[in-house]
């Protein structure tokens, strides 16, 4: 990891001679090269700091070389990996395989338990990218992550609440409509983590989705997308 220092004319040229990859309310990030990214943050405050570093991940995009404003420690930026895929804000692809969608979620759930110490702050739908060419979860946006005891339950926790939200929204569940007492319980369980209770069940997303293709196999021959998960 290396400390790179920019001034004004720098970020300038950085604005004006890189492709723009998104924004949000932080900052925005730029196409340094097809396979890095720079965020540059907004604004810039003596309290801002990166916690985490030297920490590398196929699929979690940790901070690498970070930019402070010249002659002072305050942090303007850093650069991470260039991870593809959508957001899992709005929902999934409906056509995506069950199958699929379970190693995706295992491929990055066993990434995650890598760094057991590390609180994955802000992991949330926005942060968490499906690519699709490659069938895998990706995780951006790590700058405010942060060294803590036993972060990996509540890490898992998040991982399996958010691909969860997600997974209703693609097919609209609704509490209402299960006739499964145990889809009900589950569902209790994936609600109660909404209101931050002390509900840890860590195989939350594949005791519901298990238990959702055993749901619809009593009524269809064949479960193999998102979109033959229904409540009949």
């Amino acid at each position: 990891m290396n400390r790179v220092s920019v001034g004004v004319i720098d970020i300038l040229e950085i604005e004006s001679n890189n492709t723009l990859l998104g924004f949000g309310k932080e900052g925005s990030c730029y196409f340094l090269n097809n396979n890095t990214v720079l965020k540059l943050f907004k604004k810039v405050s003596k309290y801002r700091n990166i916690y985490i570093k030297n920490h590398t991940s196929p699929y979690i995009a940790f901070p690498k070389d970070i930019y402070y404003l010249e002659d002072t420690n305050l942090i303007k930026g850093y650069t991470m990996n260039y991870l593809k895929g959508k957001d899992i804000y709005l929902g999934l692809d409906n056509s995506l395989l069950i199958d699929d969608l379970i190693k995706a979620y295992n491929k990055i759930r066993l990434e995650i338990e890598k760094f057991p110490n590390i609180y994955m702050a802000d992991l949330v739908g926005v942060n968490i990218l499906y690519d699709n060419s490659n069938n895998e979860f990706n995780i951006i946006d790590t700058s405010e992550w942060y060294k803590l005891k036993n972060a990996l339950t509540y890490n898992l926790n998040s991982l399996n609440y958010n691909i969860l939200k997600s997974l209703f929204k693609t097919i609209n569940l609704e509490q209402s409509e299960f006739k499964s007492n145990k889809l009900r319980k589950l569902y209790q369980e994936y609600k109660d983590l909404i209101l931050e209770l002390n509900i840890y069940n860590l195989d939350l997303f594949m005791e519901f989705i298990t238990e959702l293709v055993t749901y619809n196999k009593e009524y269809k021959d064949k479960v193999k997308t998102i979109s033959d998960l229904k409540i009949i």
